[in-house]
Order: structure tokens, then C-alpha cells, then sequence
């Protein structure tokens, strides 16, 4: 919330009025600090989801120099 006022702020908006965007036990929660937060880990965790990793090198070169480099794709 801090941020996003912030970034407002710096665009010269006014601040979210959070208290109207939020449902009220969650805005009271967040204000009086007993609220902990959304563990985003265990949100986007899928243990079935099916993943994909590909990776792919190129080399070149000459005598006078050299270059490697690697892309790594990772879907989940």
C-alpha cells in the first residue's frame, strides 16, 4: 500500500483511499498490523504442474577472441 501511494504520489495523484478499496476486516488488519501478509509461494506452488526446462549455448570465435554465451528457458 505504501508503495502504491508512493508511485501516486510521484505521478502527482492523490493517495488510494484504501479504506474504501478493501474490504473492511482486511483494511483493520492491515492497520492494526495483525494481518501477515500473502505467502506468494504457496499460492503459485502446483506440485502436478507439468514443466519444461530448455537450454541452449552458442561458442564462436577466433584466434583473437572468443565468446560463449547460454539462454535458459524455464516453463512451468
Amino acid at each position: 500500500m505504501i508503495i502504491q501511494d508512493e508511485v501516486r504520489f510521484n505521478e502527482s495523484n492523490p493517495a488510494y483511499d484504501w479504506a474504501n478499496l478493501l474490504p473492511a476486516d482486511l483494511y483493520q488488519s492491515v492497520m492494526n498490523g495483525s494481518w501477515k501478509g500473502t505467502n506468494w509461494f504457496k499460492e503459485a506452488y502446483n506440485e502436478g504442474a507439468p514443466t519444461q526446462n530448455h537450454a541452449v549455448g552458442v561458442t564462436g570465435g577466433s584466434d583473437l577472441s572468443k565468446f560463449f554465451s547460454r539462454f535458459l528457458l524455464l516453463r512451468q
